[in-house]
């Protein structure tokens, strides 16, 4: 009969380590896939940025009507097309990277940015310029440093796995050392 419990006992530990093993191993695969979310998500804010400086500097530069001193929406669009065309694809693809609901105040940030580009008034406002550049910086490493930390934490069920495999070897080890010395003191 004894032998019988052994392989009972044997049988439930290896059921055991191998459905840790299977959550560790899925946990490091969400784990890849976060850190890969915030190597692209990071790579495409800081295009956007880019793309963003570039043509607040081109219409800076760009030649204003001497009449009206004012630079012709139109044309500036047309000679900067590649540009407002990488900028809104930046724009969609960070979108669809976001929640809607967790990341509504990232998203705006974003949607306030497509709007200064497409307004000439708010592209020459400096001021304007600073503000909204500065916002989406600040919200999106917001953003990288919360995702940067589910990450190190790992996932809920992960977590949660952790801490019930370690009560459960506490409560295994506290038990076997109970009868041992329970053993102890009868043998005594």
């Amino acid at each position: 009969m004894e032998e019988l419990d052994v392989k009972i006992v044997v049988t439930i530990i290896a059921a055991v380590v191998s459905f840790v093993g299977l959550i560790i191993a899925k946990d490091h695969k969400i784990s890849e896939f976060r850190q890969s979310w915030i190597n692209d998500f990071r790579e495409e804010i800081s295009s956007l940025m880019g793309c963003v400086s570039n043509i607040a500097a081109k219409f800076m530069y760009t030649e204003k009507n001497p009449e009206t001193n004012e630079v012709n929406g139109v044309k500036f669009i047309e000679s900067s097309y590649e540009l407002f065309n990488e900028a809104h694809r930046l724009i969609y693809k960070l979108k669809l990277m976001l929640n809607p609901k967790k990341d509504l105040e990232l998203i705006n940030a974003i949607d306030a940015i497509e709007s200064m580009i497409m307004n000439k008034d708010l592209v020459a406002d400096n001021e304007h310029f600073e503000k909204v550049t500065e916002d989406l910086y600040l919200l999106s490493h917001k953003t990288l440093k919360g995702e940067w930390t589910r990450v190190k934490k790992g996932e809920l069920v992960f977590q949660s796995t952790k801490w019930l495999l370690a009560i459960a070897i506490g409560l295994f080890v506290g038990s076997y050392a109970l009868e041992l010395y329970t053993a102890l003191e009868a043998s005594t």
